[in-house]
């Protein structure tokens, strides 16, 4: 089996569905592909390094990275789509009131 046959997808697919079955996500909506595809060649290191090497604590530490850098770009997302929302709730009133 490579690396590349393609259950890397249903893993990256599979996470977030786990996540949320374990009541730490409130929706299936985390997705860490764009992480691994931006650190392919860490990400295929590590799991060449599980392969060889039985090394797990590499892969966890490297998958857990990836969590936490998804995490935080997803809070800073959500903050900006509350500070859009807050400020359009404002200012489309304002649009209508000068037709």
């Amino acid at each position: 089996m490579s690396i590349m046959d393609g259950n890397g997808c249903l893993g990256r697919i599979f996470m977030p569905l786990f996540l949320y079955e374990k009541d730490i996500l409130s929706s299936p909506m985390f997705y860490i592909s764009a992480y691994l595809e931006s650190h392919r060649a860490e990400y295929y290191e590590q799991l060449r390094r599980i392969s060889e090497d039985g090394d797990w604590n590499g892969w966890i530490k490297f998958f857990l990275g990836a969590i936490t850098e998804r995490a935080k770009a997803n809070t800073e997302k959500v903050q900006k789509i509350l500070a859009l929302y807050e400020r359009m709730k404002t200012e489309v009133p304002k649009c209508f009131m000068n037709l």
